[in-house]
């Protein structure tokens, strides 16, 4: 990540894991930065939600998860 920091997939990775050990607030700054670099990736977000969901904050939660959503809905364009 220090390398190549655009990279998505890394950056995606390694929240997961901060998030299975407990580390929440450090794999939401994780998702925050990915989101940052890429924000119509639904992955993003929904992982990000997952970690809000976590810490107990909901609010967020729900936004992350809205983003998400309408980001896989079909436009109607």
């Amino acid at each position: 990540i220090q390398r190549r920091p655009e990279e998505i997939g890394a950056r995606d990775g390694l929240a997961r894991v901060l998030l299975l050990q407990g580390r929440v607030e450090d794999s939401i700054l994780e998702w925050k930065e990915a989101i940052a670099i890429a924000p119509a990736n639904a992955v993003l977000h929904l992982g990000l939600a997952q970690a809000y969901q976590r810490a107990g904050r909901s609010a967020d939660e729900q936004l992350e998860r809205t983003i998400a959503e309408n980001l896989l809905a079909p436009s109607t364009r």
